[in-house]
């Protein structure tokens, strides 16, 4: 009897591997047989799966932003966390993010030279900005909701490459205290 492959887990699976790749090596060192390898399988396997190094790097941005904020977000709806316990899950400290904040970070480099990178990240951005403003919805802020949304990206892409870049001056007892004066100036201490 064959063997039934689940082909969007081993697609998944592998993209997952170049996202841990990127995320030691960087997007310019990424070898499809180190893909390869770390995720158990052939060049052959993995080339089965994509066409190349792009459709590659793609599924890797999306296993990453599912990682980073996906994976947060159903946390904390299920969890029935705030607005707040949600944000503390996108710090790189949160457990299992810190790998996936070094892919992001070097995946939005990259995007500045790749249309399809580039119009990923424009589709991951209005996706976060609408789940933003849905979470701002009637929330006592010190701003409109749109500068809120905006600032809130902006504070987490600015916090991820100094965490990346400085990791000693940012252990998480700081990332958290960052995030709390954030979160009170922008929310006049309300909870989101």
């Amino acid at each position: 009897m064959p063997k039934i492959v689940d082909h969007e887990e081993r697609r998944s699976s592998i993209a997952r591997a170049a996202m841990l790749e990127i995320a030691e090596k960087g997007i310019e060192d990424l070898r499809l047989k180190d893909v390869a390898a770390r995720a158990g399988w052939t060049t052959g396997v993995l080339t089965h799966y994509f066409k190349g190094k792009d459709e590659l790097l793609s599924e890797a941005l999306k296993v990453t932003f599912r990682e980073i904020v996906g994976e947060a977000v159903a946390d904390a709806q299920n969890d029935g966390h705030n607005g707040y316990d949600l944000m503390r899950r996108w710090l790189p400290s949160f457990p299992g993010r810190l790998t996936a904040s070094k892919a992001w970070i070097a995946f939005t480099g990259s995007a500045q030279f790749s249309s399809a990178n580039r119009a990923l990240f424009e589709e991951y951005y209005r996706l976060m900005t609408d789940e933003g403003r849905r979470r701002l919805e009637g929330v006592p802020l010190a701003m409109d909701v749109e500068a809120a949304v905006d600032m809130s990206l902006a504070f987490f892409d600015g916090l991820c490459t100094r965490v990346i870049m400085e990791p000693d001056a940012w252990p998480p007892e700081r990332q958290e205290a960052l995030l709390e004066n954030f979160v009170n100036r922008v929310l006049q201490g309300s909870e989101v």
